[in-house]
């Protein structure tokens, strides 16, 4: 079973010891939550049942909650999600959460957006700014451990801009994503549940996820359109925002906000600077130049560089370039659009090829190649095309009641 015991609430942190056996190891380690000092917040389970819910289901073991509560509508809403996980991913199994039933105590009227100063943040804080009262921040995004330093300079980067949009801040820190990478779970997939969770501890009466993809390119991912909003409980209501819109268009509205653009975040490598030179500083900054916006706080590119530096790794990668080639062939750039769509064609070559020579070649061949699977590293959901038989063995009765 994965057990959460200890569970402790010492000043404003929320701790517990977490175990499981994992590939027949037994593994154990401290989870915790650092909460702001303005949180009203108390002793509870959700924030620690969402931190777990993978690990539980990847071993196929009940997850067991000693000494914090746990909502009966959060329970219901961990099962809902669960079932789209596993259809996603066949091997894991659908566990049942055993916990203290209680309701939560507190409503609250605050609606709280999930923000990190980047494109996607600050078009639903833009979108949602008449009702948003909260901009929710988690730190924590390190595999290697975090010892506060990155997150108080990212509190330091958003604070003036809660200040601006006249929001208050709750910044969280968490070691949730380091405790998922020791028990094998990538910290894309656990980022969801354990977000909701935080968002159901605090009370808030809705909380918006602002979209990463597209609804043409959402695949299996932490956040989701079809998963976020199965969350939702009789207490807290939960969004998935803005994702009819594509990102050059968030960038385009984000653009007539000067006063936001200054502070937009983007890098892969830092939390507080842009490196100018990471795929995703590269997509920002052409995508402003191609709409012709000057002032702005990343560092400029020639055409070039941001061309040949957006690497196309992923469906939704290929649809945030070939949303950059629309625009250029608006804007009369057909030379560039021609490149970026060539680039869009390399991938789809390679990838379609990929997938035929795992459909044809054995899982043992792929291996020895470098090709794994999920379960050789971190939990993967299942490529839907790879037609190959699930293990099938977390037959539980919980799926029976599912």
């Amino acid at each position: 079973m994965v057990r959460i015991s200890n569970v402790a609430f010492t000043g404003q942190r929320l701790s517990a010891q977490v175990s499981a056996e994992i590939r027949g190891e037994q593994r154990a380690m401290e989870l915790w939550f650092d909460y702001p000092d303005t949180a009203d917040f108390e002793l509870r389970g959700e924030a620690l049942v969402g931190g777990t819910l993978l690990i539980g289901m990847m071993s196929g073991q009940p997850i067991i909650v000693e000494d914090a509560p746990v909502s009966a509508d959060f329970i219901a809403a961990a099962k809902r999600v669960q079932r789209v996980f596993r259809q996603w991913n066949p091997d894991l199994a659908i566990v049942d959460i055993k916990a203290e039933i209680a309701p939560q105590t507190r409503a609250s009227t605050g609606i709280a957006s999930s923000f990190s100063a980047g494109i996607d943040s600050f078009h639903s804080l833009i979108r949602n700014r008449d009702r948003i009262t909260h901009l929710m921040t988690i730190g924590g995004h390190d595999r290697k451990g975090n010892d506060g330093t990155d997150f108080k300079l990212l509190l330091e980067r958003i604070q003036p801009i809660a200040a601006l949009a006249q929001k208050q801040l709750v910044a969280v820190n968490t070691n949730a994503f380091l405790v998922g990478f020791a028990f094998d779970v990538h910290w894309q997939y656990l980022q969801g549940a354990t977000f909701c969770g935080i968002a159901h501890s605090l009370g808030f009466s809705e909380y918006i996820i602002p979209s990463s993809y597209t609804c043409r390119t959402a695949e299996p991912y932490g956040f989701h359109p079809i998963l976020d909003p199965l969350w939702s409980t009789e207490a807290t209501k939960v969004t998935h925002d803005s994702y009819t819109y594509y990102r050059t268009e968030k960038t385009e509205e984000i653009s007539r906000h000067p006063e936001f653009l200054k502070h937009i975040q983007v890098c892969y490598h830092s939390p507080v600077s842009n490196c100018g030179k990471c795929s995703k500083c590269l997509r920002t900054a052409f995508t402003l130049d191609l709409l012709g916006v000057k002032d702005h706080c990343l560092p400029k590119a020639d055409a070039d560089a941001a061309i040949d530096g957006m690497t196309v790794t992923g469906d939704g990668y290929a649809q945030m370039v070939w949303e950059i080639a629309e625009l250029a062939a608006s804007r009369g750039k057909f030379a560039i659009e021609k490149r970026l769509r060539k680039k869009i064609k390399a991938y789809a070559i390679k990838r379609d090829l990929t997938r035929i020579a795992r459909n044809m070649i054995s899982p043992q061949v792929l291996e020895k190649f470098g090709v794994r699977d999920w379960r050789s590293e971190t939990l993967q959901p299942s490529d839907p095309l790879i037609f190959r038989p699930a293990r099938s063995a977390h037959k539980t009765a919980a799926d029976a009641k599912a």
